[in-house]
């Protein structure tokens, strides 16, 4: 039995046709036929399949195919029009809905539609049916995606279960493999390919799921029978599925692209309303055969125009425009009307508060049949600001044309040469001036010309300007920082020529041209000035002290090693007081000149002041100072002719090394200062160099002057009082205030070694005043009618505060102006200005004695007794200590003290020490005296005479 059905089975396959030619003939090969169309293998005979051959049978089976694809032709035509009134509902009702429910709805809406064609079968033989179900299946899968497909699918294959039949459960499966196709194969097209599918996409949508549906023909009653519906079936399948997907698909697309097209038109014209409204813009129609004006709602306030109050006619526009611009734009709307087609204009409006505002206007005119105007439409938007901007723009293009009108005259009157160059370092701007500092041509400049080529053409026109112009890149880099950029450049003829290039905003420069040859000579002149001496031609102390710090900085970084020499003239004030100061100077011109010949040409050779001189001996040794310096003390020494005079000075050379060891200028001048010094108290004076023994002479000045300092500051310094003898009355009628400085062991530093340092620092006020407190204070316990001596400085003098302290002091103690006498030196009256007789004249109206010490010993000139009227003199101890072996010192003392006697002035001898000097002294006609044969100096003042 096995064998047989095997062989009838095989018959099936090489006769496909034998089992439709049996059905026809109504040879029942099944229970039931008309509901499953199958038949049964294993009752068929070999006889059966060969009279299915038979023409007669072929005949019968075609007589039964054209109803089927008459059949199949109506599916597919209720196929489109169920696509047609699906996209129709999806196109009104589904565009707002989210993207899962547009799919969810293309999915309910396939399967509705495969209901339909489900519903609706093309009978085929053997009892099976075929519909369409394929296109909406894998094509909701295809344009809806996985939702769409899938929910299509179920609905499609719930609708064939429901309807059953003998291929039931192939049937229900196949919608979900035609959904699984058209999801693979939209994929693949949307977002693998992406582009728009066309007929081809679909034909072989078609034929792919044919394809795949295949196995579902063996599935209810296996191959044998599904190959013989497919044999008998196969056209009717492969055109219904090629047909309905194509059909199907291509409605399907068209709507898809509509729907597309619809979005896209939406959103540009939202796009469109959106950017009209921003650039507030109004549109307007004008029907020309009707009168008919319609304004959009932008219009209205476009116009300051009440809608109520709109009648929407071509007037209500021409009363809105300006009078001045009416006629001319209505000329122009009715030029367009006439057959220009377009209307452009630009005109005023009247608003209803009076302002006025600008608006453009846009149009095109359109025309009917015959020609004549139909329709114009446009476009407003208000350009006011635009006319501002225009309005301002045209002002300031005036304002610009006249500032370059003055700048090109401000550049044509300059004296100086300007070029411009912009952030390219081109060429924008130039003067008539520039051109002839150069020595250009007219035409070798030009605008827009590189930085390059105008140096070039300078460079070209003086060949001695190419080595002075500067690198371009440095002077770029210095104008980007901000930096000016300053050079002179001489030309071939001796033309000098300063530039100076200048950053302006944006990057780029201005450079300034002028000739300054006269102006540099002046500045030579006036260097020279600056820097020499007026009167020996010599460098100045200013630069003396430049030259200094140079070579005390190279000595310290060990690179060179000089000397510095401190010249002083001796006796040079005998010189100007003997022959006057015109000689005076000669002779320091003269002394100059020694001095310059002596030297190197690259030493430096400096007056400081007066008589004083300095030599830095620059890469020079002690030895070559030493020799310079022998040298020089002979030359000078030497007699000197000045204009009939003779004079014979010395000099004092004070010598110091320039070399590591050297910390400052000021210390190291300090250090020649201090070798000059000893060498003018040298009894032999010559010149001396700094030595260790100097030094510490030095270092022990420096500390009498910290010590000094410090004394005056905590009033340490002790005040002692030495008595002067009225010599009629053989009794102390003053006492001398004196300053004494006490060291803590007991000692006391003389007065000839502080006071000195105390008048060279200033510390000499202090003291003055301090004697001056302690003075009055003491006076307290003085008989009456005793008076105060006190000496004073010449640089207590002309400040303005010698004056006030003196009275106030006095009115303090409550002492009377006439107890108190101020010695003061002849230094004082030497060269002194008319502040210092103003003091002396108020110290002499407030009733203070002023006596005038040392006389004998300085510049003693009866001049200045005669000009100045003191109360008393003082005769220097020298003449009265030679008095008793020197008659002419006798004579001095008699006759100084005769001529004080005649003037009404109190005469007082000074260093009386023995009882010969007092009688001598006394014999001369001296009324006063002092020493220490009349009383020594002491804390306490003695009211008691010593002698």
């Amino acid at each position: 039995m096995r064998t047989t059905k095997i062989n009838v089975y095989l018959q099936l396959l090489q006769h496909p046709l034998a089992l439709v030619n049996i059905v026809t003939s109504n040879r029942a090969i099944s229970d039931d036929p008309a509901q499953t169309g199958l038949c049964h293998p294993e009752k068929l005979s070999i006889q059966d399949l060969k009279d299915a051959q038979k023409p007669s049978t072929i005949t019968i089976l075609w007589s039964h195919e054209v109803p089927m694809l008459l059949s199949g032709i109506a599916n597919i035509g209720l196929l489109s029009l169920g696509a047609l009134a699906m996209f129709f509902l999806r196109e009104h009702f589904g565009l707002k809905l989210p993207a899962r429910l547009q799919e969810l709805l293309i999915g309910i809406s396939f399967g509705l539609l495969a209901v339909l064609v489900v519903n609706f079968p093309v009978a085929i033989p053997l009892g099976a049916t075929f519909d369409t179900r394929a296109a909406p299946a894998m094509l909701a899968g295809f344009f809806g995606g996985p939702i769409a497909g899938v929910t299509c699918g179920v609905i499609a294959a719930a609708a064939r279960y429901w309807v059953g039949g003998p291929a039931v459960i192939g049937g229900t499966l196949s919608p979900l493999v035609y959904a699984c196709v058209g999801i693979v194969a939209g994929l693949i097209v949307f977002n693998r390919l992406r582009r728009k599918p066309g007929l081809p996409d679909f034909v072989v949508l078609a034929l792919a799921g044919t394809f795949f549906v295949l196995p579902c023909f063996f599935v209810d009653r296996g191959l044998a029978t599904g190959l013989t519906i497919l044999s008998s079936a196969w056209h009717l399948l492969l055109v219904g599925n090629v047909a309905g997907v194509v059909i199907l698909g291509l409605l399907s697309e068209s709507v898809r692209r509509s729907i597309l097209s619809h979005e896209e038109t939406e959103r540009s014209l939202t796009m469109l309303d959106l950017a009209r409204h921003s650039a507030r813009i109004a549109m307007w129609r004008y029907n020309f055969p009707a009168d008919r004006l319609e304004w959009d709602a932008a219009m209205f306030p476009l116009y300051d125009v009440d809608p109520t109050r709109f009648s929407g006619r071509f007037a209500d526009w021409t009363a809105c425009v300006h009078p001045d611009d009416l006629s001319r734009a209505v000329a122009e709307f009715e030029n367009a009307r006439d057959g220009g087609g377009r209307f452009t204009s630009r005109f005023r409006i009247r608003c209803r508060d009076g302002s006025v505002r600008w608006l453009q206007a846009y149009a095109q005119c359109s025309f009917d049949a015959t020609g004549a105007p139909a329709e114009a439409i446009g476009l407003n938007w208000d350009v006011s600001e635009h006319k501002l901007l225009e309005y301002n723009l045209r002002a300031k293009e005036t304002e610009a044309r006249e500032r370059t009108r003055e700048l090109e005259s401000l550049l044509a009157s300059m004296r100086q040469g300007v070029m411009l160059f912009d952030a390219d370092d081109r060429l924008q701007i130039w003067n008539a001036q520039a051109v002839q500092l150069f020595d250009l041509k007219d035409n070798s400049l030009r605008a827009g010309m590189p930085h390059e080529a105008v140096a070039e053409a300078q460079a070209a026109a003086d060949g001695r300007l190419a080595s002075a112009l500067p690198n371009p890149r440095t002077v770029r880099k210095r104008l980007r920082d901000g930096q000016i950029y300053r050079l002179k450049s001489r030309k071939k003829d001796g033309t000098i020529i300063a530039t100076t290039l200048s950053p302006i905003p944006g990057d780029g420069w201005i450079e300034t041209h002028e000739d300054i040859t006269d102006l540099d000579e002046a500045s030579e002149r006036i260097r020279i000035a600056a820097e020499t001496d007026a009167l020996t031609g010599l460098s100045n102390r200013a630069v003396f002290s430049r030259e200094l710090e140079a070579c005390v900085a190279a000595a310290r970084q060990g690179t060179a090693r000089s000397t510095l020499l401190l010249i002083d003239l001796d006796r040079f004030k005998a010189v100007n007081d003997k022959f006057g100061h015109l000689k005076g100077d000669r002779l320091l011109v003269q002394v100059g000149q020694i001095l310059k010949q002596a030297t190197a040409p690259n030493d430096v050779v400096a007056r400081l002041g007066g008589d004083e001189f300095a030599i830095i001996l620059k890469l020079g040794t002690l030895a070559n100072a030493q020799t310079i310096a022998e040298r020089l003390v002979d030359q000078i020494a030497q007699p000197h002719t000045l204009e009939g005079a003779v004079v014979q000075p010395g000099v004092s050379i004070g010598i110091v090394a320039i070399d590591e060891t050297a910390t400052d200028p000021e210390t190291l001048h300090g250090y020649a200062d201090a070798a000059l010094y000893r060498a003018k108290s040298s009894a032999d004076p010559g010149y001396r160099i700094f030595d260790e023994d100097i030094r510490k002479a030095l270092f022990a000045r420096r500390r009498i002057e910290t010590g000094l300092a410090a004394a005056v500051e905590t009033k340490d310094l002790e005040i002692w009082f030495q008595p002067i003898v009225d010599l009629s009355a053989s009794q102390i009628c003053t006492y001398e205030a004196l300053a004494r400085w006490r060291q803590p062991d007991g000692s006391f530093i003389a007065p000839d070694q502080f006071i000195p340092v105390a008048e060279e620092t200033g510390l000499i006020e202090q003291i003055g005043l301090l004697a001056l407190e302690r003075g009055l204070e003491a006076m307290r316990d003085w008989p009456e009618g005793t008076r105060l001596s006190l000496n004073t400085s010449p640089r207590q003098f002309g400040k303005g505060v010698l004056v006030p302290a003196v009275a106030a002091a006095l009115e303090r103690h409550g002492t009377p102006a006439a107890r108190i006498e101020l010695e003061i030196t002849e230094n004082l009256l030497i060269n002194s200005g008319p502040e210092v007789f103003e003091d002396l004249d108020a110290l002499a109206a407030l009733g203070v004695g002023l006596v005038l010490d040392d006389f004998g010993m300085g510049y003693s000139s009866l001049n200045r007794l005669h000009r100045y009227r003191f109360n008393g003199l003082k005769i220097d101890r020298a003449f009265i200590q030679r008095m008793e072996e020197d008659e002419t010192s006798a004579a001095i003392v008699s006759a100084i003290a005769g001529l004080a006697r005649c003037i009404g002035m109190h005469c007082t001898a000074e260093g009386v020490e023995t009882q010969a000097q007092l009688d001598l002294v006394h014999k001369a006609g001296c009324g006063r005296a002092q020493g220490y044969l009349l009383g020594r100096p002491g804390p306490h003042a003695s009211a008691q005479p010593t002698a």
